[in-house]
């Protein structure tokens, strides 16, 4: 499935993978920088995407609207994904809304969001967040911060990245932010406080592109160049 952001009912497009012919459409919000994404709410598997209309949720079967979360905003490009942070709540985010968390209610063949909170404590321009132990991690637009997932407070507030990326490093709890200006920065992922491990200058130049670890390698780029670094693992004391 892919964004088209069509009149009608041509915003998300449908096709079959195995012959490329179109499966369905159905009518979103005609701006979005944000990609469909699958999930799975209560065993039920949905596809949701987040436009300058809201958040929509869809059967990825068959394209029909399962539930939606209005949110307009006139002209607004809205970027981040969507993240689930349990089996029926899902954390959405951008400049002009801040966060928002739904939970995801399901009754009688019929599916409701109810706002559990709306907060200003991370407003996420065009920066995803990462999910660790019930607390978000991420920038509020230059600011990186740690927010409470349940409740939408902000835990701390600390590190001027500027418009930077972060991944998570889950098994080892440590986040890899990638600052503007093409720093790579590992920071313990806890509530408890900001704390720097590490730092190297991965690339120059303003960097907005996500970073990647794969096969024991970080690749780090922006528009000017690309960089890949291997990853050894420590030797044994």
């Amino acid at each position: 499935a892919v964004f088209a952001g069509g009149d009608e009912s041509k915003g998300l497009l449908a096709y079959r993978a195995a012959t490329g012919e179109p499966a369905w459409t159905t009518a979103t919000g005609p701006i979005s920088y944000s990609s469909p994404q699958l999930v799975s709410i209560n065993g039920q598997p949905q596809m949701l995407l987040l436009s300058d209309r809201g958040l929509v949720s869809v059967d990825p079967e068959s394209g029909s609207v399962l539930w939606q979360h209005e949110a307009p905003g006139s002209g607004i490009w809205r970027v981040v994904q969507p993240r689930q942070v349990d089996d029926n709540g899902i954390l959405i985010g951008s400049e002009d809304l801040g966060s928002v968390r739904l939970d995801i209610a399901h009754d009688a063949g019929s599916w409701t969001p109810a706002q559990r909170f709306r907060s200003r404590a991370i407003r996420p321009a065009y920066n995803d967040f990462v999910l660790s132990d019930g607390f978000v991690h991420g920038f509020d637009e230059g600011l990186f911060c740690c927010v409470d997932a349940q409740s939408g407070k902000r835990r701390w507030k600390a590190g001027r990245y500027g418009h930077g990326q972060v991944l998570l490093i889950a098994d080892q709890r440590v986040l890899l932010v990638i600052s503007e200006s093409g720093e790579a920065v590992l920071v313990t992922a806890s509530p408890e406080g900001h704390e720097e491990l590490a730092w190297f200058q991965a690339v120059k130049g303003k960097t907005w592109n996500h970073p990647v670890i794969a096969h024991g390698r970080l690749y780090v780029r922006n528009d000017e160049e690309i960089a890949c670094y291997e990853l050894k693992l420590a030797e044994a004391p």
